[in-house]
């Protein structure tokens, strides 16, 4: 394989994974010594900022991943809170069916009963609007509820 080929099947595998892949991987993948993998990446990671593009090569968590230009971030915010008419996931359709039936009901309280963090989800239904914080409970953690969401009149909220 030429070094053409290498830097593709990097950003191919890249482009796929969800997660930091690490050096070690893509060189047991490519077949090819760790130190040149690093190298490309390097390359990659200069050239991408060179060209001055929306998103950048990153060294996470010691492993490589594309990931959005910082400086992009006020319209990746705009689209994924405005733009995006996408469905809701499972897990925020789980949670959400949790705050409807459960409400008034705290983010601890939620994430018992899921079993898993659900800070993240919270955090995006809270953003479409889907659920609202009401306050603290006498434990001092924030409830959400989900009135807007079912559509119950304001007058029969109070």
């Amino acid at each position: 394989m030429e070094l053409d080929e290498y830097r593709k099947a990097i950003e191919a595998i890249l482009l796929v994974s969800d997660v930091p892949v690490e050096p070690s991987l893509l060189a047991q993948l490519l077949e090819v010594p760790k130190a040149d993998i690093e190298s490309i990446c390097s390359e990659l990671m200069v050239e991408y900022k060179n060209d001055n593009r929306g998103f950048v090569l990153a060294n996470v968590a010691g492993g490589y991943r594309y990931q959005t230009d910082p400086s992009m971030a006020p319209y990746v915010e705009r689209f994924v809170l405005e733009g995006q008419t996408s469905r809701l996931s499972a897990a925020a359709l789980e949670t959400l069916a949790i705050v409807a039936y459960k409400q008034p009901i705290s983010r601890m309280q939620i994430s018992a009963i899921r079993g898993v963090n659900v800070d993240a989800v919270i955090r995006t239904l809270q953003q479409r609007g889907y659920i609202g914080e009401v306050g603290k409970a006498p434990w001092t953690r924030k409830r959400y509820l989900i009135w807007d969401y079912v559509n119950i009149p304001r007058a029969i909220r109070n």
